[in-house]
């Protein structure tokens, strides 16, 4: 197991890739997604977050990725303070990290290689590049061979697993995933799993949400628990 974040806190270390401190998010009406929500991610760290339906989970990765704006207190990613950037240095974030959908959001007309190289072709790379590219990133999840397949075609954790390489084929600093094995039976979601501690590995900071308690201990990882919007264990 990694250290405790609290401990690391404790014991002066600052460093961290993700920095939360006192957020709060409120929606409309008043709804508090997050309260008063402080904890800090190492840069090559794997955390999960866990919590019940309606935790805060969601709300948290929306805002580190930069696609929801806090309420009240501070974010600090990779060094910069997302709560004080512009409109068009929130794009420049979102190149940095790459995010996992529960519901894989993979195009049905649309090949696996095609999937994978839309989050290339919008930021304007040459065709050949991004075709390189996108087949690289499915190589390395092991779906080299389903290139030419469409996702209904594909199994549930092989449609997760290009969505794994779509997230993965920018060569993000920070990957984030938003119950990535929620629809999947036990096997695949160890599967998956399998395929983030690879992708940790080779030095990528993640952060999974789940409500599968039995994750962060197959992966041997630290877990932060969110109920009700507020963080009640740390590390």
């Amino acid at each position: 197991m990694t250290p405790a974040i609290s401990d690391r806190a404790a014991a002066g270390v600052s460093s961290g890739i993700i920095q939360l401190f006192n957020v709060t998010k409120i929606y409309r009406g008043g709804i508090a997604a997050l309260q008063d929500v402080s904890f800090e991610i190492e840069k090559g760290d794997f955390l999960f977050v866990a919590g019940s339906s309606g935790a805060g989970k969601s709300t948290l990765l929306k805002i580190i990725l930069g696609a929801e704006r806090v309420t009240q207190g501070q974010l600090v990613v990779n060094g910069r303070n997302v709560t004080r950037i512009p409109p068009r240095e929130l794009t420049r974030l979102r190149k940095e990290t790459g995010f996992v959908f529960q519901d894989f959001k993979l195009l049905e007309n649309r090949s696996a290689l095609e999937n994978v190289a839309l989050a290339l072709q919008i930021h304007g790379l040459p065709p050949g590049e991004v075709r390189k590219r996108a087949y690289h990133a499915l190589r390395a999840v092991g779906l080299a061979d389903k290139r030419d397949q469409r996702p209904l075609r594909l199994s549930g954790g092989e449609q997760q697993r290009v969505a794994i390489a779509r997230a993965l084929v920018n060569n993000p600093l920070i990957l984030l995933a938003d119950e990535p094995t929620g629809n999947l039976d036990p096997a695949l979601s160890r599967e998956i799993m399998d395929q983030f501690l690879e992708i940790h590995q080779r030095g990528t900071t993640l952060l999974v949400a789940t409500h599968d308690e039995s994750l962060p201990a197959y992966c041997g990882r630290d877990c932060i628990v969110l109920d009700k919007g507020r963080l009640v264990r740390d590390g």
